[in-house]
């Protein structure tokens, strides 16, 4: 047992002091997007995100981090995700650092009805969800995309006018999966001063 914890303080010790990066950043940004409709037509409406996202510089050339972002317009995705970026050049003076990465996490899809239907149980529902994404640091600023691929979500269609409506209760599938294009600023995490 002790062995495990001189190990892991090993490993610990080796990423911070080989670091020439602060270890600990905080991302905060907007960006836009495309999210499903409520329509039976597999349309997509625009959308805004707001996003915070964690990190910790494991080595010079990659992190992990948490993003939680919320995608908001009339139809909503708040996802919780942790995801791992990686550095595509070598350490340098320049501040430009492009970079990839994947993400996994859950995805928690919000879509309301609209004059004609109602969605009983879209609102219960907590999916899986990964995103491979592609960006770049420049400095503290920071711009990423993010494919988001989310498990298609099921749930019933009622109308609001009940039976005499003429409208019959059904099920229906949504697929919430979105791309989004963010630019965010960071604090921390920047370069240690020589």
């Amino acid at each position: 047992m002790k062995m495990r914890y001189i190990l892991l303080f090993f490993l610990i010790s080796t990423v911070c002091y080989s670091q020439d990066f602060r270890i600990f950043r905080f991302g905060i940004g907007l960006g836009s997007g495309s999210i499903a409709q409520e329509s039976d037509l597999p349309e997509k409406s625009a959308c805004s995100q707001l996003f915070l996202e964690p990190m910790f510089h494991l080595t010079n050339r990659s992190t992990l981090g948490q993003r939680i972002e919320l995608s908001a317009n009339e139809k909503s995705v708040l996802s919780l995700t942790l995801n791992y970026q990686y550095y595509l050049l070598k350490v340098s003076k320049i501040s430009f650092r492009p970079f990839i990465g994947l993400g996994v996490g859950i995805y928690h899809p919000f879509l309301v009805g609209d004059l004609h239907k109602n969605f009983d149980d879209y609102l219960q529902r907590k999916v899986f969800g990964y995103y491979p994404r592609i960006g770049f640091d420049l400095g503290h600023f920071y711009f990423v995309v993010d494919w988001n691929v989310i498990t298609p979500v099921t749930g019933g269609v009622f109308p609001y006018y009940g039976p005499s409506s003429g409208y019959n209760e059904h099920d229906r599938t949504v697929d919430f999966s979105y791309t989004t294009f963010k630019c965010g600023f960071f604090f921390g995490g920047g370069r240690k001063s020589q």
